[in-house]
């Protein structure tokens, strides 16, 4: 098996992950989940991400992964409120190593129990690649 996972953009992908894909709308310059436009917001805890208190942001694009710090390593959700840009993600899944998904422009992604947001790549383009 290959070690990354992606989900397409208008699709409900990586449902195991609990990736979710908010309907159809035309993308529009707004906050979610109390995170700012434009940026990539993390939630420290389960509490964090249902009372929209973001712990951490990024804003940059990278060319490279950044490493999550002690406000976002390990978040229970992850929202991007970018209108043109995907966020790829590495994660540990339950100890079975580390993967990566792709979280479109305006999405969220409640993490599930087991697995641990580690880094982060704001990338340059709209739409997320197709999956292996």
């Amino acid at each position: 098996m290959k070690p990354s996972m992606r989900a397409a953009a208008t699709a409900v992908a990586v449902t195991s992950l609990g990736l979710v894909a908010l309907g159809g709308a035309p993308a529009s310059a707004s906050a979610k989940k109390g995170c700012p436009y434009p940026a990539v917001c993390f939630y420290l805890t389960t509490s964090d991400y249902n009372n929209s208190h973001p712990t951490a942001q990024f804003k940059d694009v990278t060319t490279g992964f950044q490493t999550l710090g002690p406000q976002s390593r390990g978040a229970k959700g992850v929202v991007n409120t970018r209108n043109d840009d995907v966020v790829s993600i590495k994660f540990l899944d339950h100890g079975q190593g580390e993967f990566t998904t792709c979280l479109p422009p305006n999405k969220v992604w409640p993490v599930q129990s087991g697995i641990t947001v580690t880094r982060v790549r704001i990338e340059n383009r709209a739409t997320c690649p197709e999956g292996p």
